[in-house]
């Protein structure tokens, strides 16, 4: 990680005097090359028609200057202007990105030990301190590496404005970094970042990468984008926008995006029961119906799973079927003729190669509210 940001070519944006010579009446391109080739040839046919001189050097003498002198004339009556510009311009402001879904929170296992390796170089932690990081955290203790030593840098040159991302965008309103010589406000300014960099939750629902990054696009529209910085576990799992769309568009402008994956690449596996639904009030003696979904991550073939839905212990639907590979959520119905107020849960049976799915409960009572 070290190495993706060490050249980072993020340049400050600061005023400029621009001088350049343009010409008020020049013709179109193949007009002046047309000239020029005229003014050749009148130089060679005088060369041609001059008599012999006993100094042989004097006739291609008169030929360059001949040439020097209609160059120069021509250049005259195309009225040569200077112009001088001066360009006040913003300085430019790199954005940092990081990511807070809830996949942020898992910790990984590298199996290659060479890459947990040059993680935990890059991080300044030791192998079993780097296993108990994690996503999120990986982020938080490379950002304060050697007393932010990178947010330092990257100040030095650029503004620095923090976002966080999941479903959408949001602003870290307090961790803004202003380029300043002032070396106590850049301290103070790192660390009031470093700590609300802290207090984050990777919460999110969903991670939309793409229109997540149109929005900062959009916040900054009034300044001078250097560049983004998009720290994330790099899977999408909603929106509408592609990031390379909007990588592409901001390519056109010259504004470079840097994606830092953190994270495993190899994809987690998890199985789950999601979704679980009820009707929102449900009377004794009422009929119960259901519908819940299984889904399959990281199973790169389909396998056989079974999920099963019990009432107060009472099992009421139990169902066998393929999940994972081309078929990553499977959905399912349960009815149940209801004689009391109980309570309803979902259990995954596992797959052929066991992993549980995690419990989920919903409320069953008479009358009262089922959750969704």
């Amino acid at each position: 990680m070290n190495e993706l940001f060490s050249f980072l070519p993020l340049a400050q944006q600061a005023p400029k005097l621009y001088t350049r010579i343009r010409f008020d009446q020049l013709p179109e391109g193949w007009v002046v090359f047309l000239i020029g080739i005229l003014i050749v040839a009148f130089a060679t046919a005088c060369y041609l028609l001059e008599r012999k001189s006993p100094r042989r050097w004097l006739k291609p003498f008169l030929t360059l200057c001949r040439i020097v002198i209609l160059f120069l004339v021509v250049l005259i009556l195309f009225r040569p202007m200077e112009s001088r510009e001066l360009r006040d311009e913003k300085l430019g402001y790199v954005a940092i990105a990081i990511d807070v879904s809830r996949s942020m929170e898992f910790k990984d296992r590298e199996r290659d030990e060479a890459l947990r390796a040059r993680i935990g170089e890059a991080l300044g932690v030791d192998e079993g301190e780097l296993l108990d990081l994690t996503r999120l955290d990986r982020i938080r203790t490379f950002l304060r590496k050697d007393q932010g030593s990178f947010l330092r840098e990257l100040a030095a040159k650029n503004r620095v404005r923090f976002f966080t991302f999941s479903s959408t965008r949001q602003r870290m309103s307090k961790a803004d970094l202003s380029r300043t010589e002032d070396e106590d406000q850049t301290r103070t300014e790192i660390a009031t970042a470093l700590a609300e960099l802290d207090a984050l939750a990777a919460e999110g629902s969903s991670t939309a990468i793409g229109d997540s990054l149109q929005r900062i696009v959009s916040d900054m529209r009034n300044e001078q984008l250097a560049g983004i910085i998009l720290l994330t576990d790099g899977r999408r799992t909603s929106g509408n926008v592609l990031a390379s769309a909007v990588a592409a568009r901001l390519g056109r402008k010259e504004v470079k995006v840097f994606a830092v994956g953190v994270g495993d690449a190899e994809p987690r596996r998890d199985l789950a029961v999601d979704d679980l639904r009820a009707p929102d009030v449900t009377l004794a003696g009422d009929v119960l119906a259901g519908s819940l979904v299984v889904r399959a991550q990281g199973y790169e073939e389909r396998r056989e799973a079974t999920v099963r839905v019990f009432l107060e212990g009472t099992k009421i639907f139990e169902e066998t079927g393929s999940v994972g590979g081309d078929a990553p959520r499977v959905a399912g119905l349960f009815r149940d003729q209801g004689l009391a107020p109980r309570r309803i849960h979902a259990q995954g049976g596992g797959l052929r190669r066991p992993r549980r799915a995690g419990p989920r409960e919903q409320q069953d009572q008479a009358p009262s509210r089922a959750g969704h």
